[in-house]
């Protein structure tokens, strides 16, 4: 797992599908931000999101899709 840009996006490996995941501080549903949720991962994953995405991070990240989001 890595932290691919400056607005939060963590890239996640997976070794059995050979594929890479991609996950977000946060998610707009209905107009009203909400925080991703990640119960479902292994406690490592959670772990590493919850000190990467701090709340700088989710306010960048709510301003860049904000700023670049044609709806």
């Amino acid at each position: 797992m890595e932290i691919i840009d400056t607005i939060g996006s963590i890239r996640l490996y997976d070794s059995e599908s050979a594929t890479f995941q991609l996950f977000y501080p946060c998610v707009k549903l209905e107009g009203e931000w909400q925080d991703t949720d990640i119960s479902e991962l292994d406690t490592e994953f959670q772990e590493f999101c919850t000190n990467a995405w701090t709340d700088e991070i989710k306010t960048a990240y709510q301003s860049h899709i904000d700023e670049n989001l044609v709806e």
